[in-house]
């Protein structure tokens, strides 16, 4: 028993030595996992040559009393996978992906010519050549040019089996058949199954991230709140007891310490909801719009008063959504045209609020009058921080829009923004029904 266990832990350490072939510490997990792979096909590719070469030359020897060429051809066939862990340890580790891919197909080819009995039964291994391709190679031009010699050596097996003889009639290799068969078969489950295990990895790490982000967002939209209020309350505080005592600059000053807090205040908020927005997705319920509607004017009243804004709609449709994310978009849709209107003419700001059914959407239009957007710059208004007029004109943290577009996207629906200069912006938001 344990000189069994011993042989099997040597066999096991031969293998990780063989596997690790070339692998150092300046390598990504992802590409050690990649270099390790495609060591240990070509050696296990290798053990079961020369298996199956040795337990051939013992069959015709015991049946024939000789060795046929053709084992030793196939031993020689597939000898130059050895270049691969050689190449692997040489740290050449894209060269060596390339032998693993170009000597099968070269290989192919070889049998093909050398015996047409063969073309049947290992055509079909073009077929299986670009999984490891894509793989193994993450630059697409890299990619392109193997799958188009893949392509090249399958035309070339055909032009061989139509007009060149084969050059052994008489004899069909079957362990070939199965070596190659169970290689290839091997090679592609392995490589999608690393394929699948990368997407998993990838999967859980972003969400892991987006959860440390979430968490970050809950920190600054209540902690660091709470010394931005201090800073306010005290300066208006100094400002409001010593005003008499204090210089017109220091006046200035404070004002300037006022506005930058709120202004910090207002960045905060709205990137604690920007970074929010796909957390609790799964309480998505049935959303009256007419009802979000209504609340949004509620929580903007100060503003519609003061600037006199017109709000038409015509009724609203029901759809499946959280209501805070709705509420959201509306309000950062409204508070956008009640805020971007011409400075110089006071027009009260008039915004039209429509809802139709479009294929398989639900469309809301929100059309205002206000200033408009260059359209050099519609491909930019969803970038986040992104301000096209100075705080001076306009007040914000360029999230508003950027919100709206990543609520949108969390329903699987879309955004679209049309705008002419001084003739006013019309926002389309296209649910799925």
């Amino acid at each position: 028993m344990m000189a069994s266990k011993t042989t099997k832990d040597k066999l096991k350490s031969y293998w990780q030595f063989f596997s690790n072939i070339g692998i150092n510490v300046n390598l990504g997990s992802a590409e050690i996992h990649r270099t390790r792979l495609v060591n240990q096909y070509s050696i296990g590719l290798l053990c079961l040559i020369v298996f199956s070469f040795c337990f051939q030359v013992v069959q015709h020897l015991i049946i024939s009393g000789k060795i046929l060429n053709n084992s030793i051809l196939m031993l020689v066939s597939f000898l130059p996978f050895l270049v691969v862990p050689i190449l692997n340890y040489k740290q050449k580790y894209f060269q060596a992906r390339v032998a693993f891919i170009v000597v099968p197909i070269l290989n192919i080819i070889f049998w093909i010519f050398l015996s047409t009995g063969q073309s049947a039964n290992i055509h079909y291994v073009f077929l299986m050549s670009p999984i490891p391709i894509v793989i193994l190679f993450k630059n697409v031009r890299t990619q392109v040019i193997l799958i188009v010699l893949n392509y090249l050596a399958f035309l070339t097996s055909h032009l061989i089996i139509q007009y060149f003889p084969p050059v052994v009639m008489s004899y069909s290799n079957p362990h070939l058949t199965v070596i190659v068969f169970g290689i290839w078969l091997g090679i592609s489950f392995s490589m999608l199954r690393f394929f699948t295990r990368e997407l998993l990895d990838s999967e859980k790490k972003l969400h892991l991230k987006n959860k440390e982000l979430e968490d970050f967002a809950h920190i600054a939209s209540h902690d660091l709140k709470e010394p931005l209020r201090t800073i306010s309350s005290f300066s208006s505080l100094l400002l409001l007891r010593h005003t008499d005592e204090i210089s017109e600059d220091a006046k200035e000053y404070l004002d300037f310490i006022s506005s930058g807090a709120k202004r910090m205040n207002s960045l905060i908020t709205d990137l604690s909801s920007y970074s929010m927005v796909t957390k609790d997705s799964k309480q998505s319920t049935d959303v009256n719009l007419n009802d979000i509607l209504l609340q949004v004017k509620n929580n903007l009243q100060a503003s519609i008063s003061a600037s006199g804004t017109i709000i038409n709609s015509s009724p609203l449709p029901t759809i499946k959504a959280s209501s805070n994310h709705m509420i959201q978009l509306f309000q950062n849709i409204i508070s956008n045209s009640i805020k971007f209107q011409p400075l110089e003419n006071k027009q009260p700001p008039v915004i039209s609020i429509k809802a139709q059914p479009q294929g398989e959407f639900q469309t809301l239009q929100f059309t205002d009058n206000g200033i408009g957007i260059p359209k050099e710059h519609l491909d930019q208004i969803f970038t986040k921080f992104k301000r096209l007029h100075n705080r001076e004109q306009y007040d914000g943290t360029g999230l508003g829009l950027a919100t709206c577009k990543k609520i949108i996207e969390h329903y699987h629906g879309k955004i679209i923004v049309e705008s002419e200069i001084n003739e006013g912006t019309t926002i389309s938001l296209f649910f799925m029904n």
